[in-house]
């Protein structure tokens, strides 16, 4: 191509690069403002689901970068996969230890209508979860467990990126519910 418009482009891309990592930057300051707007009970569910949901987008985005635009799973290195998946479980377990310790706190912070979606939550949390050791399990022994399938990116019940997203769109559901909204 031409140098001039390669110039152009590389520019472009750069400013496309420092409004994404400005963006970024607000997500933490905006989250904090906000949790502390709720009452302490709701500000408690509400900062352990975006622990949850942060932990999830870390395996997401450990993936996404590990395969760099291709299906190639071997591009994943399987030991630092399975610290993600490590750290992800430990998220599903502290949100499991507070549903068995009070199973009717859905309906206090988000109201006795929708309270259940707390614990579809986990549910869906716990597909997550299921998904990346299978994926842990394929990266480590070269093929999918017989009788699974794995994809990353491709939509459908077994893709990695299509159970995160059901939990970004749960937990925004419920911050939504939270707020009155």
């Amino acid at each position: 191509m031409h140098p001039t418009l390669m110039a152009a482009f590389r520019g472009f891309i750069e400013a496309g690069e420092a409004l994404r990592n400005a963006v970024r930057a607000l997500g933490p300051a905006a989250r904090e403002a906000y949790l502390a707007t709720l009452p302490p009970e709701r500000r408690a569910v509400h900062a352990l689901l975006l622990r949850t949901l942060a932990q999830a987008r870390g395996l997401v985005q450990f993936v996404d970068t590990s395969l760099n635009g291709t299906s190639d799973l071997r591009r994943i290195d399987p030991a630092r996969l399975r610290t993600q998946v490590d750290l992800t479980e430990q998220a599903l377990n502290d949100l499991q230890a507070l549903l068995a310790r009070d199973n009717a706190i859905g309906e206090r912070v988000y109201g006795a209508a929708r309270g259940h979606n707390l614990s579809h939550y986990g549910h869906d949390f716990e597909q997550f979860l299921g998904l990346a050791k299978t994926l842990l399990r394929t990266v480590r022994d070269g093929r999918a467990p017989f009788g699974t399938q794995i994809s990353v990116n491709t939509g459908g019940e077994d893709d990695l990126v299509y159970r995160f997203n059901n939990l970004v769109h749960t937990v925004n559901f419920l911050a939504d519910i939270g707020s009155g909204g």
